[in-house]
């Protein structure tokens, strides 16, 4: 297992354990996600569940145009409208967390991942704040 140590915290890069935990019902349901009509809170996913969905695939976000490509050996490429930028990603207590070299100011990000319906995510940071995302196998946008 390789980490990464940013500002004094260590992320997980690829496969970690396949330790599972779950926010309470009350954070999925805050996030406004469900698998079916009956409301049922949707599944946050594992560190181990996020690197099969994402790694060596492209993010897009539903309702913007911004992309995002997570490289296996944790380099992270985005592409916001027309501005690309670079990064790392890793993983803190089953959140998908990324740096990017200059958005965000280059502070630490992190979301936990719920499984939406009909393939979409959710990127929740755990405070009400986040988005939705689809993905694409592959770096659709050539990043």
């Amino acid at each position: 297992m390789r980490t990464l140590h940013i500002n004094q915290r260590s992320y997980d890069v690829h496969m970690i354990s396949s330790t599972f935990t779950r926010l309470s019902a009350a954070l999925a349901l805050v996030a406004g996600l469900s698998l079916s009509a009956q409301a049922q809170p949707a599944q946050v996913l594992s560190s181990a569940q996020i690197v099969e969905a994402f790694v060596g695939k492209t993010i897009s976000q539903v309702d913007d145009q911004y992309w995002a490509y997570f490289e296996p050996g944790g380099r992270l490429a985005g592409l916001y409208v027309n501005d690309v930028d670079e990064g790392i990603w890793g993983f803190y207590q089953n959140q998908i967390c990324q740096r990017w070299n200059n958005w965000a100011g280059g502070a630490d990000q992190c979301f936990y991942v719920l499984r939406g319906v009909g393939g979409a995510f959710r990127l929740d940071d755990g405070s009400g704040g986040g988005f939705n995302v689809t993905v694409q196998t592959g770096n659709t946008q050539g990043l």
